[in-house]
């Protein structure tokens, strides 16, 4: 996908239009992320049962913000993940327990990773640039992270009517704080899939 410098403006600042970032532009970017990703493996790897598309690494550390990476989840890969960890550090934890713990650990499930690329960056160069005029990070960065979300829910509901996807597909943004998974997904999926947050 190209490139493309989002363009909007709104607001002034003693009479100087302040660049606003392109919100919808970002969401649809984020949403194109997710099923490209999802495609993407369902070529390669046609005989892998695709669970999840999870966003992971939210960061922001108020100079610097990054467009967050995605890996796509299979049920293969996972067992692949449990069986590497068995192996290599000796879990004391069940392969049920291990299983659950890394099923929705993007970072865990590397070998299917994407990320924004070049359009990502402009993306994220936009919020910055809106924060320089406006020196406020929290605001602008909580309204970047929560585009995710409703970026999760449309993809859900897109992918698994195509039916590319596993009948309890979720794509799903896990943030450290754990504040945009639930917003993510419906009362449904949140009951299945993490029954903690109900």
């Amino acid at each position: 996908m190209p490139a493309k410098t989002p363009s909007s403006f709104s607001g002034s600042l003693k009479g100087h239009p302040i660049p606003q970032p392109d919100w919808p532009y970002i969401e649809n970017l984020a949403y194109q992320i997710i099923v490209d990703a999802v495609h993407s493996i369902r070529r390669q790897h046609p005989r892998e049962t695709v669970y999840a598309a999870i966003f992971h690494n939210f960061y922001c550390d108020n100079t610097y913000l990054y467009f967050p990476s995605l890996s796509v989840g299979t049920e293969e890969l996972l067992a692949r993940v449990v069986a590497q960890y068995q192996n290599e550090y000796g879990c004391a934890e069940s392969r049920a327990e291990l299983k659950q713990s890394l099923r929705w650990s993007g970072a865990d499930l590397a070998e299917y990773l994407f990320d924004g690329g070049a359009a990502g960056n402009a993306a994220v160069q936009s919020v910055q640039a809106a924060v320089r005029q406006e020196t406020d990070w929290d605001d602008l960065y909580d309204r970047f992270r929560q585009c995710f979300p409703r970026v999760c829910r449309r993809a859900t509901e897109d992918l698994l009517r195509t039916k590319l996807v596993a009948p309890d597909f979720v794509a799903v943004a896990c943030d450290e704080d754990e504040e945009l998974i639930a917003p993510s997904l419906t009362p449904e999926q949140l009951q299945r899939h993490f029954p903690e947050f109900v």
